[in-house]
């Protein structure tokens, strides 16, 4: 099945395309990146709501569902945008699926009014979402945690307000809120291959957190689902972009007389990007549809849908730049941007293998 936009889902991609066609793309114009970030996200939290799509109704939020989250990152992944719509949307995510109501209460109309959140996820060995995290969680008392260890390449952390992060505690893994301000966290940006959006190193010291998964003990593996299918709807904004980019270039490029498009090679290569596009497209929407629907393949569905996605987006990026021949190999034309936050996007949240073995480990057990 696939989940088709309805009209208003169709007005809110729109609004924010049109928004952020007006914004440079990620690590260009005259700010540096985190103020560029920051300036995206009050533009897109303050004037559109963002902050507050996922944010229930009675907790002073738009109550908009997943669908829209993930139409809003397709034009995020289009735009090349630097805001972090998709870390501080799975932060979201990460406290509205929980039944904890003490979080709830504190921290979703915190998001709903731009508190900025940021997922802490990946283990020194590449494992994301690892089953025995080597952060530490102690339990103070009843409402009380204590985080110690550190998280490679958190996305968005500089700029985040909160961070969630999984980590382990005497009865197995739990998910945990603790904020960016506490003294006993140290944020230490990475250099990463993308330049339009930020990283970095985080090290908790006995930090104060909340636990989000006391009553939902399935929250994690939830959140990956979510998280993966999040991920490839950014991906697929990418891939349009390079699509568009190429057939435009394709029809205004002259040679030997003619447009460049008329030539079969140059056909050749625009035609694998549109495949590549319409197969990201299905497997995200399928995605978006399985995660909306509960379905008991869900799993299997988002883990498929990062895989293929990850994987494409690079393919695309590639092939555009081949179709735009030296002009597309310079560091002035913007596509080689899009090729570095499409490989990064590929490992970010584990390489396409570790998605495979997920899906034969569901559907082996």
């Amino acid at each position: 099945m696939l989940a088709e936009l309805t009209e208003d889902q169709k007005e809110i991609r729109d609004l924010v395309r049109t928004v952020l066609a007006t914004r440079p793309i990620g690590g260009t114009g005259e700010l540096s990146l985190p103020e560029q970030a920051r300036a995206d996200w009050a533009t897109l939290a303050e004037e559109l709501g963002v902050g507050a799509l996922l944010v229930p109704e009675d907790h002073d939020g738009l109550g908009l569902g997943f669908a829209e989250f993930c139409a809003i990152l397709t034009e995020c992944g289009r735009a090349l945008s630097p805001a972090p719509v998709l870390s501080s949307g799975l932060a979201t995510l990460a406290v509205q699926l929980s039944s904890c109501q003490t979080a709830r209460n504190r921290w979703l109309p915190a998001f709903a009014t731009g508190t900025i959140g940021a997922l802490a996820l990946a283990e020194d060995d590449d494992q994301w979402f690892a089953t025995t995290p080597a952060t530490r969680a102690e339990l103070l008392n009843d409402d009380t945690w204590r985080l110690t260890g550190h998280r490679l390449f958190v996305q968005d952390a500089e700029l985040a307000d909160v961070i969630v992060v999984t980590a382990a505690t005497t009865h197995g893994r739990g998910l945990f809120l603790a904020r960016t301000d506490d003294p006993t966290v140290t944020i230490t940006p990475m250099p990463t291959m993308d330049p339009s959006r930020g990283q970095a190193t985080v090290h908790f010291d006995a930090t104060t957190a909340d636990r989000l998964d006391t009553h939902t003990p399935d929250l994690v593996d939830t959140l990956h689902d979510h998280a993966l299918v999040a991920l490839a709807a950014e991906q697929c904004g990418i891939a349009e972009h390079a699509l568009d980019l190429s057939v435009t270039y394709a029809r205004e490029r002259h040679q030997f007389g003619r447009p460049i498009g008329s030539f079969q090679a140059v056909k050749h290569h625009c035609a694998d990007i549109l495949v590549d596009v319409e197969r990201m497209r299905s497997i995200t929407q399928h995605g978006i549809w399985a995660i909306q629907t509960t379905h008991p393949e869900r799993t299997t569905i988002a883990a498929a849908a990062q895989a293929i996605c990850s994987e494409s987006a690079v393919t695309t990026t590639l092939t555009a730049i081949q179709i735009h021949g030296g002009i597309g190999f310079t560091w002035e034309h913007e596509l080689h941007r899009y090729t570095r936050r499409a490989k990064t996007n590929e490992t970010y949240l584990g390489q396409p293998a570790t998605h495979r073995n997920r899906i034969a480990d569901h559907i082996t057990t």
